[in-house]
């Protein structure tokens, strides 16, 4: 179940960063949070493919972003890692009422 969470989480930091060159990639990375800024968050569902010791894995996940809030990637696929979720919310300024 761990290990399944870690693997969630990398794969979110993977889905919210690119691939490519280092400097390329922080600009397109950069360039995607600016227009979630601008759009107040997104919505996605995601197949993705990953390979733990020469071993491929499957996964659908659904994910959401909402700006100045949460985040959560929920594993929808395949059954036996439905419903695990990972999930962040902005943490609140003490003295600041929620």
């Amino acid at each position: 179940m761990r290990r399944t969470l870690s693997a969630v989480l990398m794969l979110l930091c993977l889905l919210l960063t690119s691939c490519g060159t280092a400097e390329n990639g922080i600009r397109d990375a950069m360039t995607f949070r600016e227009l979630l800024q601008e759009s107040g968050g997104c919505c996605f569902t995601a197949d993705v493919v990953t390979e733990v010791e020469n071993r491929g894995y499957e996964f659908t996940l659904a994910a959401s972003y909402h700006c100045g809030g949460s985040a959560s990637l929920t594993g929808t696929a395949p059954e036996t890692s439905a419903g695990i979720t990972a999930a962040l919310r902005a943490r609140r300024k003490p003295g600041i009422p929620e």
